[in-house]
């Protein structure tokens, strides 16, 4: 689901995710020298809402993280 980080494979490993109810989506992700954990969502059970159904972590959180992940290599 981390596509947009592909040409990194075999530098980086990385997870996102998305909870059930979608109020809740994160990527996080390691190198050698670098870890990133970006989460995007709701932090308190009271409230009813949710992102989104095509909001999911490769579309919210990962755009964060491969910012912070590309600036690591320059």
């Amino acid at each position: 689901t981390a596509a947009a980080l592909k040409d990194l494979a075999g530098v980086l490993c990385a997870k996102t995710g998305t909870s059930n109810n979608e109020n809740d989506a994160w990527f996080v992700g390691f190198t050698n020298d670098l870890v990133v954990a970006v989460w995007v969502g709701y932090d308190s059970k009271n409230v009813r809402a949710n992102l989104g159904s095509s909001f999911t972590g490769a579309k919210v959180a990962l755009p964060i993280a491969e910012k912070i992940i590309r600036a690591s290599f320059t």
